[in-house]
């Protein structure tokens, strides 16, 4: 039995009635084509480009199935033959959690994106337990999934994207509070089962925020 089909089994005895709270954190998305241009840009980019995403999620607070999922971070991997914004036509996603976690909390993390994304995930692949870091602040992001991707990138200089939001285009995958235009200094992917090899530099390419219901004050 595959690694992916002992979470899904493990992920279907956890118990969905316990009561818990709504998972809460921040979130970053990256794409290969540009969340920030012009519209001759976007549509230039919209029909050769986009294919490829990474998404990560670092949690706060809140729980999945009776699993505290505070301080805990998941990562997907995605690829499709079309763009991305469009319906999915080959979508197909790698799942990259902590290879610091026991299977109970790993099967967790996959039980939660599998019921909040699954439809975004498409087939998923497999599930692989790597040195995972995923930093998003303010002002900046940082997702490291073992040797398979890397990402770095902060805000866009001076807010352009709220200045001009009509050049903002790809509604993020998660559900984001203040979702903020990410500028991409590097974004590097390995992903030979997705057929996902690429370098992306110095492109604004990115949305991050937080999602789940806000803390109280």
């Amino acid at each position: 039995m595959t690694l992916l089909n002992c979470l899904i089994a493990g992920a279907a005895l956890l118990d969905p009635t316990s009561t818990g709270t709504e998972p809460a954190g921040r979130y970053v998305e990256v794409r290969s084509a540009s969340v920030y241009a012009g519209a001759c840009h976007y549509n230039s980019e919209y029909v050769t480009q986009g294919r490829e995403a990474l998404l990560a999620w670092s949690f706060e607070r809140g729980s999945h199935a009776g699993v505290d999922l505070g301080g805990l971070s998941v990562a997907v991997a995605l690829g499709d033959d079309e763009n991305l914004a469009a319906a999915p036509a080959r979508r197909r996603s790698i799942v990259f959690v902590s290879d610091q976690l026991d299977a109970r909390r790993q099967a967790a993390l996959l039980g939660w994106l599998l019921a909040s994304h699954g439809a975004q995930l498409g087939e998923v692949r497999g599930v692989m337990p790597v040195a995972l870091a995923v930093e998003v602040g303010e002002a900046g992001f940082r997702v490291q999934a073992g040797q398979h991707s890397t990402l770095q990138g902060d805000v866009m200089p001076n807010r352009e994207c709220c200045k001009m939001p009509y050049n903002v285009w790809y509604a993020p995958f998660e559900l984001l509070h203040e979702r903020r235009v990410g500028h991409v200094q590097s974004w590097t992917a390995t992903c030979v089962s997705l057929g996902i090899e690429l370098e992306r530099r110095d492109e604004n390419s990115a949305s991050f925020g937080s999602f789940g219901t806000p803390a109280r004050p």
